[in-house]
């Protein structure tokens, strides 16, 4: 029998354990109305309290980095107090700023921070950012957190960054020193007091930092040309290579000049180290080797003119034996205490070697001056790591202590 008038439609879902029976259309669209409306009410407080926690977050992100800005000078003038009001380009401009910290410049803030929705991946609020010699700011948690830095200390001579960077054992920076006082540093030594003295080679001059860097004095301006390496002997005088006059010059230890000795032997001599006999071994760059000296700077022979194409800087290993880098061929050349050649290691490692030193473990570290960092080795030669290269520009000579 057919019914008359339009069908009713039906829809079933006979699989859903709400629904035991069909709907009409019109209670469907009633019950759709019924769900709009709920979701009206309810969805500005869901997204109140979604925009509650992105607030909360990013006043988070605001304080985080407000007290980093205030412990930092940002390059350029800097970044004026962050507030809920500035336009996010500033911020996201403020976390892509370069730090000025003692004249050592650093990336500010960023890894994976959100900022009003948006993802920023500058380089640095993960990082942690130092804002005295011994605290770190850990920018991710908005505190701080003490760090007592261990010796034996790596201090080491940038002459881009015109100032002198100290690392602590773990090879971790710990701070800077030198910005203003300091034009091209080239090398460095520290005396029985335990004063820093760096040679200065365009400023002409021996420029002293008592331990904690802070500037004391300065001499050898109308001594010294082009002063390069430096060392004190067991007397406390204070021996500078003076590469222009080539000559190594001798000031007593509060840095009245003596004498000079060596340029009759000397074409362009780099870097000083005294020898566990007291004779003083200097290198000598253009000539291809080292020269020896007694104690009273008097000629005693030269050694590695076959083995060195540009001597350049130069240590004693805890065998005696003696560690000459050479610039041009990137290795280090290793001679016995007579300056009898025995190997070189470093070729595959080192772009551009300058100083060198052994530390307490005795393994050797290598400033790298066209790689930016400081390479370490163990007293074998095998190289273990490599340090420093987001802190150095110009690597050059240093000291450990």
């Amino acid at each position: 029998m057919q019914r008359s008038g339009r069908p009713s439609l039906t829809f079933c879902r006979s699989n859903s354990p709400l629904l035991h029976r069909g709907f009409t259309m019109l209670e469907l669209i009633v019950s759709l109305c019924i769900v709009a409306a709920l979701a009206a009410m309810m969805v500005p407080a869901i997204i109140g309290a979604v925009n509650g926690a992105k607030q909360a977050a990013d006043s988070h992100t605001l304080a985080i980095l407000n007290d980093a800005l205030t412990r930092y000078k940002v390059e350029g003038g800097g970044v004026a107090a962050l507030t809920a009001s500035t336009p996010i380009s500033h911020v996201i401009a403020a976390l892509g700023q370069t730090v000025d910290w003692g004249g050592l410049k650093h990336q500010f803030l960023g890894r994976g921070v959100t900022y009003r929705g948006k993802s920023i991946d500058a380089k640095g609020v993960a990082a942690q950012y130092r804002f005295t010699r011994y605290n770190t700011y850990t920018a991710e948690t908005g505190g701080t957190s003490p760090v007592t830095p261990s010796g034996p200390y790596v201090y080491v001579a940038d002459n881009i960054h015109k100032l002198v960077c100290k690392f602590d054992s773990s090879e971790t920076f710990v701070m800077s020193f030198g910005s203003g006082y300091l034009n091209q540093p080239s090398s460095l030594t520290i005396d029985g007091s335990g004063n820093i003295l760096v040679t200065d080679m365009t400023n002409h001059c021996v420029v002293k930092f008592d331990s904690n860097g802070g500037y004391l004095s300065s001499f050898g301006s109308s001594n010294l040309s082009w002063p390069q390496g430096i060392t004190v002997d067991s007397s406390g005088n204070i021996l500078v290579v003076d590469a222009s006059p080539h000559c190594v010059k001798k000031f007593n230890s509060g840095g009245g000049y003596l004498s000079s000795f060596g340029s009759s032997n000397l074409s362009w001599p780099i870097s000083i180290v005294i020898d566990t006999g007291g004779n003083i071994l200097v290198t000598d760059w253009t000539s291809h080797k080292v020269a020896k000296f007694d104690s009273s700077g008097g000629y005693l022979s030269s050694f590695g003119s076959a083995n060195l194409t540009r001597a350049d800087g130069i240590a004693i290993d805890g065998s005696g034996n003696i560690l000459v880098t050479d610039d041009s061929s990137h290795k280090v050349a290793k001679f016995d205490s007579s300056g009898g050649y025995l190997s070189s290691f470093g070729s595959a490692n080192l772009t551009g070697p300058t100083g060198i030193a052994v530390v307490n473990s005795g393994n050797i570290l290598v400033a790298d001056s066209s790689g930016h960092c400081m390479v370490n080795f163990d007293s074998g030669g095998n190289y273990l790591s490599s340090f420093g290269g987001t802190n150095l520009s110009c690597a050059q000579y240093f000291i450990v202590r």
